[in-house]
């Protein structure tokens, strides 16, 4: 059997954006995601940091 999962990368993307990409993959059929937990993005250039615990309630939701 093959899963076929979604990585959403909060250093890169805010929250809401990953939360929609998330709800897309879904709708096609992924059958599953995950995400970063990083308190704070790599690199200054990256600028992102979504709290991963909320945002997994979010998704799952």
């Amino acid at each position: 059997m093959v899963l076929i999962g979604f990585h959403a990368s909060h250093e890169q993307v805010d929250p809401a954006t990953l939360l929609q990409a998330v709800r897309d993959a879904e709708a096609v059929g992924f059958d599953g995601a995950m995400c970063s937990d990083h308190l704070a993005p790599w690199t200054r250039a990256q600028g992102e940091s979504g709290y991963a615990w909320s945002w997994v309630g979010a998704a799952l939701r």
